[in-house]
């Protein structure tokens, strides 16, 4: 019975150092490494990042200025993008973009710490610019 009971009381323990918090922050970041969210990518690539959560980053040009290398922001989903492409009419105005990121999958893989089946995974996305709800931001 003793045995029994140090047992279970050790998996309770050891289930209570493991708990993740449901929110999106510092531990999850240092529980997966610092390397497959969107907001990594933006590091990796640009060699900057806003402090913060994306969906406190500021913008600081407009839809006519884009151009590949810029930070695509969405605010709603607290993810960023690289602009990889810009297609423009014979007007000059922006019908459609090329998107890189990480971290913009189909499957939720956990949830509270908001990681994907793509987490650190590159995909690539053609989107409309209204899309970006966030703005765009030049490093």
């Amino acid at each position: 019975m003793y045995y029994f009971f140090n047992i279970f009381t050790g998996c309770i323990v050891l289930s209570l150092l493991c708990i993740t918090p449901t929110c999106y922050g510092f531990n999850c970041y240092f529980e997966n490494g610092y390397n497959g969210y969107s907001e990594d990518y933006i590091k990796l690539k640009t060699g900057k990042k806003q402090v913060g959560q994306i969906k406190n980053w500021k913008n600081n040009i407009s839809l006519s200025q884009l151009r590949r290398g810029d930070v695509a922001i969405f605010r709603r989903l607290n993810h960023a993008a690289i602009v990889s492409y810009v297609h423009k009419n014979k007007h000059g105005k922006v019908v459609y973009i090329k998107i890189k990121e990480w971290n913009y999958g189909t499957k939720w893989v956990d949830y509270a710490c908001k990681i994907t089946n793509k987490f650190g995974k590159t995909t690539f996305r053609k989107i409309h610019p209204q899309q970006v709800d966030g703005g765009f931001w030049r490093p």
